[in-house]
């Protein structure tokens, strides 16, 4: 009995964690939930002891790095006339890092893995770039975010030691991701001009992430379900599962975000439709949900939107002004081949087409004209990578679970670069924050088959 509760306690504190972090923030505007917040609390409080004891301390750490992105930003720091944003997961990732400085004697021990050096090696270059930089301060902010995700990456590879923690943290990432959904249907419903009106406006925002940067979460999160449902080794847990991968899909049917729907489509239904039976049903779910998604957009309630966002004066403004923004990209890069305009300075750049600042909207161009060529390799590689180890270990699975686990990991990681080809969810830090941990998990997954090939 004890050992089966052990087991469970996963599934406990990621489903009473984000309930908890709901539960505080209601109550900051209805007094009444405080006794929700107390019961949540002791929920939590039973989940975490009964985690701690399966996984150790370190567990809490990396469950709450995604989680606490729900929390959004802590403050600012202002200077020159401009804000850097402090967010709950800076705190989240320092305060762990201390805890682990303070247990260990004041040593840190990183494990060698490619994408922690491909990490480290793109932020020295792009502190590079700092020196010629348009607005420093603005790239000093984005090299922020990339040396808290690669911090957070290297504390993810050195807890990950076996596939149950691996599992344990696409867990925590897809939890995360249907609590986004579920956030994303509370402004729908409680928009002032009604859900249609918000969802064909794109204003299903939450206060860290406007709709094609939330869709990005989803996209990333629903393969990553859909696989750890059909490698369950229960009949319970596979319908949990499936239950988070369907709040993930009202999410994305929520964004209205054709990038993201389309990055789905091209990525996740090759992965699993060239697998085994066992992959070929995934593949058939894949395809009920696009099917669901449509009927929604097509015979549903936001009929309104697909014909808004399909008409041809949408397309036509959509398409020019990316095309502006490549052209713009292009530009910058040949003024600065070597160092760039400095990180997240194409938004500064950009002020000039619109009055607007925005990011590139295109991975490659975006990082040829921040970085410039050098950087554009390392970032490039950092990013492929895991894509190779999620590659390898699918095409080496040796059942159909772990076929449809890596499947997901795979298909979840080559959506995520194929959404960046047409929006740019890397410039946020919780979203950095999610693929660090991934690539753990990658790292994880492909550590425990190699010690299983070697015995």
């Amino acid at each position: 009995m004890r050992v089966d509760a052990m087991r469970r306690s996963p599934w406990l504190v990621l489903a009473v964690m984000p309930l908890l972090m709901a539960a505080i923030v209601g109550s900051l505007q209805a007094p009444g939930l405080v006794f929700g917040v107390g019961v949540a609390a002791l929920l939590a409080c039973v989940g975490l002891a009964l985690l701690v004891r399966r996984f150790g301390a370190g567990a809490v750490w990396m469950i709450a790095i995604p989680l606490s992105i729900l929390a959004g930003e802590m403050g600012s720091v202002g200077a020159g006339g401009q804000s850097g944003k402090l967010l709950a997961a800076d705190a989240v990732v320092a305060l762990g890092v201390l805890v682990v400085l303070l247990r260990n004697g004041g040593v840190l021990e990183v494990p060698r893995a490619p994408f922690l050096g491909l990490v480290a090696a793109f932020s020295v270059w792009a502190a590079l770039g700092l020196l010629t930089a348009l607005d420093p301060l603005t790239a000093i902010a984005e090299l922020k975010e990339w040396c808290v995700a690669g911090v957070a990456a290297a504390a993810a590879f050195a807890w990950a030691t076996d596939r149950a923690r691996a599992k344990l943290l696409l867990g925590a990432l897809v939890v995360t991701a249907a609590a986004i959904a579920c956030g994303m249907l509370v402004v729908t419903m409680t928009h002032p001009a009604g859900p249609v009106f918000a969802v064909m406006m794109k204003q299903v925002d939450l206060a860290w992430g406007r709709s094609n940067y939330l869709a990005g979460f989803l996209i990333l999160a629903l393969p990553l379900a859909l696989g750890r449902a059909l490698s369950a080794g229960t009949r319970r847990e596979a319908w949990g599962w499936g239950l988070l991968m369907a709040l993930c899909g009202m999410g994305l049917a929520l964004s209205a975000s054709k990038g993201a729907m389309l990055a789905l489509v091209v990525t996740a239904l090759p992965v699993f439709a060239m697998g085994g039976r066992g992959m070929r049903r995934a593949a058939l779910i894949v395809v009920l949900l696009l099917v669901a998604l449509a009927l929604v957009f097509t015979q549903g309630p936001l009929k309104q939107v697909m014909t808004y966002r399909l008409a041809e004066s949408a397309v036509d403004y959509s398409m020019n002004e990316r095309v502006d923004l490549y052209r713009l990209a292009w530009e910058s890069f040949v003024s600065h081949p070597l160092l760039g305009l400095g990180l997240n300075n194409f938004s500064v750049a950009s002020h000039v087409l619109r009055g607007l600042d925005t990011v590139p909207h295109q991975l490659e161009l975006g990082l040829l004209a921040e970085v410039g060529l050098p950087g554009t390799l390392l970032g490039l590689a950092l990013l492929v990578v895991p894509l190779v180890q999620a590659w390898r270990l699918w095409r080496r699975a040796t059942c159909t679970a772990d076929q449809a686990l890596y499947g997901g990991m795979l298909a979840a990681w080559a959506g995520m670069l194929a959404h960046n080809q047409v929006e740019s969810t890397l410039y946020g830090e919780q979203f950095k924050l999610f693929i660090a941990l991934l690539a753990a998990a990658l790292w994880a997954f492909g550590r425990a088959r190699e010690s299983a090939a070697s015995a």
